[in-house]
């Protein structure tokens, strides 16, 4: 996708669209800078792909973020639209700036944004620390969790599916954002 600028081309005819690639790990390439290559992904790709829409006056642009641009934990019990950006890593960072990015391009628009900041996405399949989760799981042995006490959100990727496809059938206002 950060490649790709030829938009126009995909989006004519088009109300809504529903943004969910992104970049999301940094193999140990010494050579890259992590913040750059999750920028190059998530932050400048979607802001190209919003304007595009943008310009040609697609309706509504739904964006799947991270509940991480709001940091790690919330000392208002939980995050909440009224939650500050406090992002703690390089990909909650990429995040958070494409946010504001797609923002900025609405406020002079008539396009409506949809950010979508889900927690942990558990599914079949699921990468990340669910699949790490489930890993520790399958070896049989008592999980050391007694000790932690952060509650999680998680969210199952039937239930994401389901709020991301009501984005679209849903008469919204102008600015929303969906902590789920």
């Amino acid at each position: 996708i950060s490649k790709f600028n030829k938009w126009s081309d995909l989006l004519q005819d088009c109300d809504c669209i529903i943004h969910l690639a992104a970049r999301t790990h940094i193999l140990n390439d010494i050579t890259k800078s992590p913040i750059d290559e999750f920028r190059k992904v998530n932050r400048d790709a979607t802001i190209l792909l919003a304007k595009s829409a943008e310009q040609l006056n697609v309706k509504r642009f739904v964006y799947l973020s991270s509940i991480g641009v709001l940091g790690d934990t919330t000392l208002e019990g939980r995050f909440n639209n009224n939650t500050k950006y406090n992002p703690k890593e390089a990909y909650a960072i990429s995040k958070m700036e494409a946010e504001k990015g797609i923002i900025k391009i609405a406020d002079s628009s008539n396009m409506e944004v949809v950010i979508v900041r889900p927690p942990l996405v558990y599914g079949p399949n699921a990468p990340g620390n669910f699949h790490r989760l489930m890993r520790l799981v399958d070896l049989g042995l008592p999980l050391p969790l007694g000790g932690f006490n952060a509650k999680k959100n998680m969210i199952s990727l039937d239930n994401l599916c389901d709020i991301l496809i009501r984005t679209i059938t849903t008469k919204l206002p102008k600015y929303n954002q969906f902590v789920v």
